[in-house]
Parts: structure tokens; C-alpha cells; sequence
């Protein structure tokens, strides 16, 4: 009987190779995050403490933003601002 290679991506399959890249990002992230604010505690930058937690809170904004609009609020049809779909009637 004849073996197979099997290469390693597709032993590991893909949802865990995906599940491992989002955590090195995480991991990347926070790493990146936390030494920018070590840097700022020991008087190294000059930044803003707003420039410093950017990252925390536009990325709330974006999430908040995309809430916002995959909810559709406000939404001027559900609140019968805008008639959609009205047949004309010629008299």
C-alpha cells in the first residue's frame, strides 16, 4: 500500500489555520498596544493619551458604525417618512 504525503495545511485543516491566524493577530495587537502605553507611562512619546487608546476606540466606532447600518436605523421607510412600492394611478 502506497502513503500519502499530506502536507501540512490540509492535515491542520483550515478552520484551525484560520482560528491561529486570528490569534496571532490578536496576540500582535494587544502586544503592539500595550507597549505603545508602557512607552507613553515612561515619558518616551509625547503622544496624546486619545493618539495612544486610537485603536480602542475607533475601533468601537467602526463596530457601533456597522450596527448602525447593518440594522438600518434610522431607517426613514420603517418610520413612514418614505412609501416604497406605491402603484400610480392615472385618473
Amino acid at each position: 500500500m502506497r502513503r500519502r504525503a499530506v502536507l501540512w495545511p490540509t492535515a491542520m485543516g483550515s478552520d484551525y489555520l484560520q482560528g491561529m491566524s486570528r490569534a496571532i493577530a490578536d496576540t500582535a495587537y494587544l502586544i503592539a498596544l500595550v507597549t505603545i502605553i508602557v512607552l507613553k507611562l515612561a515619558g518616551v512619546l509625547n503622544w496624546s493619551w486619545w493618539w495612544i487608546l486610537a485603536p480602542l476606540w475607533i475601533g468601537l466606532i467602526g463596530i457601533i458604525g456597522l450596527f448602525v447600518v447593518a440594522m438600518g436605523w434610522p431607517s426613514k421607510a420603517a418610520s413612514g417618512e418614505i412609501r416604497t412600492h406605491e402603484p400610480r394611478i392615472n385618473e
